[in-house]
């Protein structure tokens, strides 16, 4: 990992982690983490991933665009030369 790129994903880990340890305890989660899901929840639960990922990496890129401490974060999704689309 870059020098660049660790301080601002150890800034979001810090800020997250009670909201991640939250959310590693939910219903859902727990059921997840098992294979114990059905799988039309699991389907459910994939598309609303699949929303807030792009929504989130195309608000990256924006930022990304104006602000050259945030570039190392789209280039760690960069898969063979092209970004990793989802």
């Amino acid at each position: 990992m870059s020098a660049c790129l660790a301080p601002i994903t150890d800034l979001l880990r810090d800020a997250t982690q009670t909201h991640h340890h939250r959310a590693q305890s939910t219903p859902l989660a727990r059921l997840l983490l098992r294979g114990a899901a059905p799988r039309s929840l699991y389907i459910a639960f994939l598309q609303q991933r699949l929303v807030i990922h792009r929504y989130l990496q195309a608000r990256v890129r924006e930022i990304a665009a104006d602000e050259p401490r945030v570039a190392p974060i789209m280039d760690a999704q960069t898969v063979g030369g092209q970004a990793a689309a989802l």
